[in-house]
């Protein structure tokens, strides 16, 4: 029985974990139509913040070796990463923070602005 539970459990195990991976929407990555390259927006907070855009390979013989990677410089924000169907092109949507979020309601301090 306990041979069976560390198989069941084996199979649930990620195939593929990629710690700095940050998503601004639900478009935030891409599969290739093939499945072997996997797009996404990477921050590395020891580098001063940095943020790129990595393809990284779903091969199993290279899984999770970044095959290009594209920096984004100052406060650029990846809203949407989309490959095309021969996965030779990246289709990128991105901005930048122009303002702080909101910390306190409109007009909490008598402001009616």
């Amino acid at each position: 029985p306990s041979s069976r539970l560390a198989h069941a459990a084996a199979a649930h195990e990620p195939a593929l974990v990629v710690p700095h991976t940050i998503m601004y929407s639900d478009i935030g990555f891409d599969v290739s139509q093939d499945g072997s390259f996997l797009v996404l927006c990477e921050a590395y907070p020891a580098q001063g913040a940095e943020t790129a855009a990595v393809v990284r390979s779903l091969a199993p013989a290279s899984l999770g070796v970044a095959l290009f990677r594209l920096s984004l410089t100052g406060s650029a924000i990846l809203t949407s990463l989309q490959l095309s169907r021969s996965g030779r092109h990246l289709l990128m949507g991105y901005g930048r923070a122009t303002r702080q979020p909101q910390t306190r309601a409109p007009g909490a301090d008598g402001d009616e602005r």
